[in-house]
C-alpha cells in the first residue's frame, strides 16, 4: 500500500482533536487542501518532511535511516510527527522519509552511517567551584526575574497593553512596560513572553492583561515564582533537549555545538530559536553563561518538587519588616513577603526593585488605598507593623490630611439622560479646576451646575482617571454611601478563527459521503494513489454468488466505473466494477 494511501487512512481515523493537534505539529499550509489524500500527499512533500525532521533528534533519525536499532522513542516520534505509520512492524517511517534522508549528504547534511556514528562532541567538564559561581549567578538572574515579571504584572492589573492585528505589542504600551521594568524592549517582550508561557498573562482577547494565575503566582515565596516560570520553560522545550541539559556538566561553550550534534537538521530556524531560548534561560536563571544551574538540572530531570531545596538555599530569604523615611520613602532591607508587598503597593509607588527595595508614599497613592477600602487608621496601623523606624511625622501628616480630603470628589453613574456618569464637589475652585484641566479632555466634561460636572464615559473610568490624576476622588452609589470600584478586566475579544478547526471540517465535510472501504469515491482515491505509485493492492472483490474473492493487482485506471489492473499471479488483464470491489488492501 502507497504511503499517501496508508497515510490517508491514518489522518481519517483520527478525532478531531487529534487530528487538530497533528496538523498544527506539523505545520500544514492550510490552503489547496481538498481532502485527507491532499493532506497526505502534502505531509509527505520533501519540504514538509525536511521540515518536520529538524526537530528530530540524531538517535531518532538514526533509527528512521535504518542505521540503529528501532526503538519505542523513534516509534513515537514518527507517529507523533506522521512519518510513519506507528507500527514497529517494518520500516519504522515512510518510504518517502527514507528518501529525504538518503538525500542528505547532497545538501551537506550527515548520512544513514554518521547519524549513528559520529562521536558526540566532547567539552570540559566544571568543577565543584566553577558550578558554584554558576549556581550564584543563575541565583541572581532569578531573583531579578521574579521581580521584573511581578512589576510586569502589576502594571498590566493597572493598565492591559494593546495586542496589534499583526501581532506584537503596540509601541507606547511597549515602551511603558519598558521603562516601569527599567529595561529595554527586548528584554521587556523575553519577560511578557516567560509570563505568557506560564499562563500569567493573557493574549487572547486582543490586550495583554494579567490572568486570574497572576494573582495566586504574586502570592509565591520567590522560590515558588521561580519554580513556576523555569518548569513552564522547561516545558516548551523538546523532550531530548531537556534531557541534554538535565545531564550537561561542562563550560557553556560546548552547550551550542552539543545542540548543532544533537539536530543536525536544524538550519538557521533552528539557531535562531536557540539563541532566543538561551537568552531567555539566561534571564531566568535556568542556565548562566550556558551552563544549566544546579536548581535547573534537577528540575529538569525531576520535576518541580526536585529543585525547592536547591533554588530556596540560593535566592534571598523574604522579609516583613521596613524602614520608613522622613522623605516619605519606604526601604526594604530585603526582598519582602508576598503579602507585605502587596500591601504596600496599594499605598505606595514601587521605585526600585532589587534585593533591597523602595517605595514612595505620595497622595495620590495613598487616595488610591483610601478608595481601595483602606482608612487612615487601617493605614497607620499596618505601617506601625511593619515599621522598624516608627511613623515619621511627615508621613503621619500626609495619611491624615489625605484621609481628611479623600472624597472631596465623588464619582457616580447616570441613568444616560445627561451622560453616563458624574462628579460632584462641594468645593467649587476644586470642581473648575477639573473642569479645565487639559489632561482631563478625554473625558468630556461639562458642567450641569455649580457643584456637579457630567461626562458621558462610564463611571468607572472617569473615577481612575481622576484618580490617576491625582485628584482626592471617591465612589459612591446612588444614595451617595463610599464604594470601592475594581478595574474591570478587558471584555474577551474572540480571537481570529483557527485555520486548523477549519481545515478539519473541510477534510471531514469531503469525505462525509465516502466512508471507509465502502464508500466509492474514497476507493477511487485509494487506486489512483496506488495507480500513480505503481503499487499493488490486495483487492476483495463480492463474486455474483455472493462469495469474496481476493486478487492481488497492480491498477492501472479508474474510469467509466470501472477498474482495469495487472493480475501479476496469472499473466492477465482484469476489469472490475468498482460497486463489486469490497475493499482493498497492502498487497
Amino acid at each position: 500500500m502507497t504511503s499517501t494511501l496508508t497515510l490517508a487512512a491514518r489522518l481519517r481515523s483520527l478525532s478531531d482533536s487529534d487530528l487538530i493537534a497533528a496538523l498544527r505539529r506539523r505545520k500544514l499550509a492550510t490552503t489547496g487542501i481538498r481532502d485527507f489524500f491532499d493532506a497526505a500527499d502534502a505531509l509527505l512533500s520533501p519540504s514538509a518532511i525536511q521540515s518536520a525532521l529538524a526537530a528530530v533528534d540524531r538517535p531518532t533519525l538514526a533509527a528512521f535511516a535504518g542505521s540503529a536499532p528501532v526503538t519505542r522513542v523513534a516509534v513515537e516520534c514518527a507517529d507523533r510527527l506522521l512519518l510513519g505509520d506507528g507500527s514497529a512492524d517494518g520500516p519504522v517511517v515512510f518510504e518517502e522519509v527514507r528518501a529525504r534522508l538518503a538525500a542528505w549528504p547532497g545538501q551537506g547534511l550527515p548520512d544513514a552511517a554518521a547519524l549513528a556514528d559520529e562521536p558526540k562532541p566532547t567539552g570540559t567538564t566544571l568543577t565543584d567551584d566553577e558550578q558554584a559561581t554558576v549556581d550564584a549567578l543563575a541565583a541572581e538572574h532569578a531573583f531579578l526575574t521574579g521581580t521584573s515579571v511581578a512589576e510586569l504584572l502589576h502594571q498590566l492589573k493597572l493598565e492591559p497593553a494593546r495586542r496589534l492585528s499583526r501581532g506584537g505589542i503596540s509601541q507606547p504600551d511597549l515602551r511603558r512596560l519598558a521603562d516601569a521594568l527599567a529595561v529595554d524592549t527586548d528584554v521587556t517582550l523575553a519577560f511578557i513572553s516567560m509570563a505568557v508561557r506560564a499562563s500569567l498573562v493573557s493574549e487572547g482577547t486582543g490586550q495583554l492583561h494579567a490572568t486570574d494565575a497572576a494573582d495566586d503566582w504574586l502570592g509565591l515565596e520567590a522560590s515558588g515564582r521561580w519554580i513556576r516560570l523555569a518548569t513552564a520553560f522547561a516545558d516548551s522545550l523538546p523532550e531530548s533537549f531537556r534531557t541534554l541539559l538535565a545531564g550537561f556538566r561542562d563550560h557553556g561553550d560546548h552547550l551550542r555545538p552539543l545542540i548543532g550534534w544533537l539536530f543536525p537538521a536544524g538550519g538557521s530556524q533552528l539557531a535562531e530559536a536557540v539563541e532566543l531560548g538561551l537568552r531567555e534561560s539566561e534571564l531566568l536563571g535556568v542556565t548562566a553563561r550556558h551552563t544549566p544551574s544546579t536548581p535547573a538540572r534537577l528540575l529538569l530531570a525531576g520535576g518541580p518538587d526536585a529543585s525547592v531545596e536547591a533554588i530556596s538555599a540560593l535566592l534571598p530569604p523574604s522579609v516583613s519588616n521596613v524602614y520608613l523615611q522622613h522623605d516619605l520613602s519606604i526601604v526594604a532591607p530585603g526582598p519582602l513577603t508576598p503579602e507585605i508587598d502587596a500591601r504596600l503597593r496599594t499605598l505606595a509607588d514601587a521605585q526600585s526593585r532589587a534585593v533591597a527595595s523602595t517605595y514612595r508614599v505620595t497622595s495620590s497613592s495613598l487616595n488610591r488605598a483610601l478608595a481601595g477600602g483602606e482608612s487612615a487608621d487601617s493605614l497607620t496601623g499596618f505601617l506601625e507593623s511593619v515599621s522598624l523606624t516608627g511613623i515619621p511625622q511627615p508621613l503621619a501628616y500626609l495619611i491624615d490630611e489625605t484621609a481628611r480630603r479623600f472624597g472631596a470628589l465623588r464619582v457616580g453613574s447616570l441613568d444616560g439622560t445627561e451622560g453616563f456618569s458624574y462628579v460632584r464637589s462641594d468645593d467649587t475652585e476644586l470642581l473648575h479646576t477639573v473642569l479645565v484641566d487639559q489632561s482631563l479632555a478625554v473625558l468630556g466634561l461639562r458642567a450641569t451646575g455649580p457643584h456637579r460636572l457630567v461626562s458621558r464615559r462610564d463611571p468607572a473610568q472617569l473615577f481612575w482617571t481622576l484618580s490617576e490624576a491625582r485628584y482626592p476622588v471617591a465612589a459612591e452609589d446612588d444614595v451617595g454611601r463610599l464604594i470601592n470600584l475594581r478595574r474591570n478586566r478587558p471584555l474577551p475579544v474572540p480571537d481570529a478563527p483557527d485555520p486548523y478547526i477549519g481545515l478539519v471540517h473541510r477534510l471531514r465535510a469531503a469525505d462525509a459521503d465516502a466512508p471507509q472501504d465502502t464508500g466509492q469515491a474514497w476507493l477511487v482515491r485509494q487506486l489512483e494513489s496506488a495507480i500513480r505509485a505503481r503499487s499493488t493492492l490486495t483487492v476483495r472483490v463480492t463474486m455474483p454468488n455472493g462469495s469474496v474473492t481476493t486478487f492481488v493487482l497492480e491498477p492501472t485506471s479508474v474510469a467509466g466505473g470501472r477498474l482495469r489492473a495487472r493480475d501479476n499471479s496469472s499473466g492477465v488483464e482484469r476489469t472490475l466494477p468498482l460497486a463489486s470491489i469490497h475493499s482493498v488492501g497492502e498487497g
